[in-house]
C-alpha cells in the first residue's frame, strides 16, 4: 500500500519540466503575433523570409516531372510574381526618396537657406 500512496502523491505534485514550460511559452508567443501587422510594418524582410522558406521547401521536396504546358504556366506565374515584387519595391523606394527629399526641403526652408537640397 505504501508504493501506491507514493505514486498518487507523486502524481498530485507533478510539475511540468522546464522544457515543457518553455515550449508552452513559445507557443503562446507565436499565437500572439499579429502576422498581418508585422508584414505591413516590415515588407522587405517579409518578402525575404517568404523567399527563403519557398526556396527551402523547393530544395527539400522532390520535383515532379512537368509537361511543356505546366512548365510554361509556371514560368509565366514566376515572371509575374517577380515583376510584382520589383514594382512594389521600386514604389516603396520612390515614396521613401520623395519623403526624404520633401523633409530636407522643409528643413532647409525653415532654417532660411536658399539651397534646393
Amino acid at each position: 500500500m505504501e508504493i501506491i500512496e507514493q505514486d498518487t502523491a507523486a502524481k498530485d505534485t507533478y510539475e511540468p519540466s522546464a522544457f515543457k514550460q518553455r515550449l508552452g511559452e513559445v507557443r503562446r508567443r507565436i499565437k500572439s503575433i499579429d502576422l498581418r501587422a508585422a508584414v505591413i510594418d516590415h515588407p522587405f524582410p517579409a518578402v525575404g523570409i517568404g523567399f527563403a522558406a519557398g526556396a527551402l521547401v523547393g530544395l527539400i521536396r522532390p520535383m515532379p516531372k512537368r509537361g511543356p504546358i505546366s512548365r510554361a504556366l509556371f514560368a509565366a506565374g514566376t515572371a509575374l510574381a517577380l515583376r510584382y515584387v520589383r514594382e512594389q519595391a521600386l514604389h516603396r523606394l520612390s515614396v521613401y526618396a520623395r519623403d526624404l527629399i520633401s523633409n530636407k526641403e522643409r528643413e532647409a526652408g525653415s532654417v532660411g537657406e536658399d539651397r534646393p537640397f
